[in-house]
């Protein structure tokens, strides 16, 4: 809530930089930043050594963290105020829309970690976000961009974002020696030799 709740107050307070004429294109950027930056936060993730111990360090690991995951929430954020507030529909059906796709994002998690891993999820919900992007590219002739130009240039490629976020997402998933967490519950986590059998949960939950 505090990425998404940082994005909305972005929108507000620059109110007048995201009109409806560039909508189509800053949905197109928030949505492509999201897809780019949780990639790249997974990656930060699973490189910090979350532990319960009374230290300096510890606070600050678990800051580091906190800002980490909320990167990606903050770019969705802009994208779901922007959504909205600038849309020429009504909000109620923008709102419903919105409500529609949290439901099958709740229903997509069970597919994803039904076969492949939690990191590997992250990553393929990237490459849904990167397909978003591409979709509210083509569908207006705005062109603004609120993202500096040189990572703008990156974010106005939607689709091969998309083609790399899902052959990362599906390589990774094939894998045991991929993007993974290095300490789990205050443990090193040996990939080759302690890992003997692994599954998603949601499969026992079935």
């Amino acid at each position: 809530m505090f990425g998404m709740t940082a994005g909305a107050v972005l929108v507000y307070v620059r109110g007048d930089r995201f009109t409806a004429d560039t909508l189509s294109a800053d949905l197109a950027s928030s949505a492509a930043a999201f897809a780019v930056s949780i990639s790249l936060s997974l990656c930060a993730q699973v490189t910090l050594a979350p532990a319960m111990v009374l230290s300096a360090s510890t606070a600050i690991v678990f800051t580091e963290m906190a800002l980490v995951m909320a990167t990606p929430f903050f770019f969705s954020g802009v994208a779901i105020t922007l959504a909205l507030t600038r849309s020429p529909l009504s909000v109620g059906r923008v709102y419903g829309v919105d409500l529609a796709g949290a439901a099958l994002g709740c229903l997509g998690v069970i597919g994803f970690l039904d076969i492949v891993d939690a990191p590997s999820a992250i990553l393929l919900t990237g490459a849904v976000a990167a397909a978003a992007a591409a979709l509210f590219a083509g569908s207006g002739r705005g062109h603004g961009n609120w993202i500096p130009q040189g990572f703008g240039a990156v974010l106005s490629r939607p689709r091969m974002i998309f083609l790399v976020m899902a052959a990362l997402g599906a390589a990774n998933g094939s894998t045991l020696h991929g993007i993974q967490p290095i300490v789990v519950k205050v443990a090193v986590e040996g990939r080759d030799r302690s890992l003997v059998y692994e599954r998603s949960i949601s499969s026992h939950m079935t």
